[in-house]
């Protein structure tokens, strides 16, 4: 494997395992059912012999049942025909339990010295029918959580993968933006709420889709008003989310991985290391789902990954946001970052309009190699030759991210530097102040110094600004997000 290779990895979405959670919840249910028929069972042997033989069959039944408890814990396949087996099972213990009363009602008869067991048996048999009905409960909800896994979101598609949608399903052709009006122009809680659909079309997309839109666990807001969500994924992963409120602005910093396979020496999610891709809907679910949704003005991806590392989903999520039939939004209002994975910038500045911010942090090759593993993979002279060669217009904004360490980056040798390798090219220069992390030698420069660098800077014809550290007090600040602690935990 060559170095390129080593830094960038591979870019397909983790395996995911068919089993679940709740799956495992449903075995336990139905063993406790198991025990609570034996009981019953055994306690019909001592009053009369004559009940022996349907006692046998119902202890047949609970091994049958133990069987398919078994079969459940294989994949949903599985599951679907250990739902239906367990019905059976249920109706063969009621026909058990109707046998029982019959051999309850002979035996009064004959002899009256046994009335008083028979008695005792009644009592066995109303035992033995509330576990039933437990179990035919107990499999309904299994029935349930089958449908649900096999369910597929509809938040995040686009309105060609919707049109597939609705053509799959046997629907009208304008069946698909009517949907993504109500996914991306109304705020629903479920497919039910599409009231412009027939009942029969919202009946057949509810058989395979849900809407996939997913709250956050958790929140945390900072003394400056600056908000962190924790979100679950669909592949029982979390993320964070961080909302800055800026007087008229709301802007929303949303992760596009779980952790990043970039490795990069000032970042807490690098040191997370790289647990899995997040979908489009995952992506935009982190905008829909805060309380903040109605009054977000600007997005940017600077959250937890790099953007250029799950393209596709990247690029369906901005396609969504700023498509008439999406969102609506501006994309002068959308700045993707990217650490400069060079084939990820040219397929991005072909096939989006939003604005794009460069992780530069040092124009020094060895010096950014340190920082940067993927500075081996592409230099930034090779991505500075990229954005030469695409024509920019007016509108669309470019910026270069320079974290700021002290007595590292901040010298006049690298004013110099900066002012060769940017020379031509239109731009915005973001300082960003340094939060330390545990495991890394880097320090924060001085307030005076920042300010000094910064003007040097825009002396030299770079226009310069320091961006405000926002949410500091929750780990919620450039280069602090992780969620590294929980994905251990588990």
């Amino acid at each position: 494997m060559n170095k390129k290779q080593e830094i960038i990895g591979s870019t397909s979405s983790p395996t995911v395992s068919t089993s679940s959670p709740n799956i495992e919840y449903r075995v336990s249910s139905i063993k406790y059912q198991v025990s609570s028929i034996k009981n019953p069972v055994s306690s019909i042997k001592n009053p009369v012999s004559s009940i022996e033989n349907p006692e046998s069959s119902i202890e047949h039944q609970a091994s049958s049942i133990q069987h398919q408890v078994s079969s459940i814990q294989n994949p949903v396949s599985s599951i679907q025909h250990t739902a239906y087996s367990i019905q059976h099972t249920a109706s063969s213990i009621e026909h058990q339990a109707s046998s029982i009363k019959y051999q309850e009602s002979s035996t009064k008869n004959p002899v009256s010295s046994i009335q008083h067991p028979a008695s005792s048996i009644q009592h066995q048999v109303s035992s033995i029918q509330n576990p039933v009905s437990s179990i035919q409960h107990t499999a309904s909800s299994i029935e349930h959580q089958v449908s649900s896994i096999e369910k597929s979101p509809l938040f995040g598609k686009t309105l060609d993968e919707l049109k597939h949608v609705v053509s799959e399903l046997g629907l009208p052709g304008f069946t698909a933006k009517q949907i993504a009006d109500w996914l991306y122009k109304k705020e629903i809680s479920s497919v039910e709420e599409m009231t412009n659909l027939s009942k029969k079309a919202r009946e057949v997309l509810c058989e395979k889709y849900d809407l996939g839109l997913i709250k956050p666990v958790k929140v945390q807001e900072s003394k400056d008003g600056t908000k962190k969500y924790l979100f679950p994924t669909l592949h029982n992963k979390f993320i964070e989310t961080a909302m800055i409120p800026d007087k008229e602005r709301v802007t929303v910093c949303v992760s596009s991985q779980v952790g990043c396979k970039m490795g990069c020496l000032f970042c807490m999610t690098g040191k997370q290391g790289f647990n899995g891709q997040l979908t489009a809907g995952e992506i935009l679910n982190q905008i829909r789902s805060i309380d903040e949704f109605t009054k977000v003005t600007n997005i940017v991806y600077m959250g937890m990954g790099e953007p250029f590392d799950n393209l596709d989903e990247v690029l369906k999520s901005t396609e969504i946001l700023t498509a008439e039939w999406g969102y609506g939004m501006s994309p002068r209002r959308i700045t993707v970052s990217t650490i400069g994975i060079i084939p990820g910038l040219k397929r991005f500045l072909k096939e989006s309009n939003c604005n794009i911010a460069i992780s530069l942090h040092t124009p020094f090759d060895t010096e950014r190699e340190k920082l940067m593993p993927v500075q081996i993979a592409y230099p930034i002279q090779k991505v500075i030759d990229e954005i030469h060669s695409f024509d920019f217009d007016n509108q669309r904004k470019l910026s270069f991210e320079y974290i700021v360490f002290g007595g590292l980056n901040d010298t006049a040798s690298h004013v110099k530097e900066m002012a060769r390798l940017l020379n031509g090219i239109k731009s915005h220069v973001n300082l960003i102040r340094f939060h330390p992390i545990p495991g890394t030698p880097l320090n924060p420069t001085d307030e005076n110094r920042i300010q000094e660098f910064k003007d040097q800077l825009n002396k030299k014809g770079i226009l310069t600004t320091i961006r405000a550290s926002r949410g500091k007090d929750i780990y919620a600040a450039c280069g602090l997000l992780s969620t590294k602690g929980l994905e251990e935990e588990k």
